[in-house]
C-alpha cells in the first residue's frame, strides 16, 4: 500500500513540475512578439519561438489554431505527433500511448480573435508513470 501511495505522490509531484514548464513556456509566448495581430510566416513564428525560449523549447512543441480547429502554425517538433486530434479545450489536454506522455495547454491568443495557442510538452512516459509496481 505504501508504495502505491508514494507513486501516486511521485506521478503527482511530476506532473505539477511539468505543468508548470508549460506554462511558464506559454507565459514567454504570450508576452511575444507571436501574439501580435499583425500576420506571421511560419518562418518567423519559429524564429520568435527560438528567441524567446531558447534551450528551455526543447521536448515542447507549439500550435496555433483557428476557429475551426485548423492548424495555421506548427513547430518542427509538432510534426512528430498527429496533432489534428488535440482539441481546443478543456485549458489542459493529457494524451498517452503505450511510450509517450503528451501534456497540452490550451490558451486563447488575447490580441489575436479566434486563435488557440496550444503549447505541449512530450516526454517518455517512463518518467511519468514509472510502474511501481509489476
Amino acid at each position: 500500500m505504501t508504495v502505491v501511495f508514494y507513486g501516486e505522490v511521485m506521478r503527482r509531484e511530476r506532473l505539477n513540475f511539468i505543468d508548470q514548464q508549460v506554462r511558464e513556456t506559454a507565459s514567454a509566448l504570450l508576452g511575444s512578439e507571436l501574439n501580435e495581430q499583425k500576420p506571421i510566416n511560419l518562418r518567423e513564428a519559429d524564429d520568435i519561438i527560438s528567441d524567446e525560449l531558447g534551450e528551455s523549447r526543447i521536448g515542447k512543441f507549439f500550435l496555433i489554431r483557428n476557429e475551426k480547429n485548423e492548424v495555421v502554425f506548427k513547430s518542427s517538433s509538432a510534426s512528430l505527433l498527429n496533432h489534428g486530434d488535440f482539441p481546443q479545450s478543456p485549458q489542459w489536454i493529457t494524451e498517452t500511448t503505450e511510450d509517450k506522455f503528451v501534456r497540452i495547454l490550451n490558451l486563447q491568443l488575447p490580441r489575436v480573435p479566434n486563435r488557440t495557442l496550444q503549447v505541449g510538452v512530450i516526454l517518455d512516459r517512463q518518467l511519468v508513470d514509472p510502474g511501481l509496481l509489476p
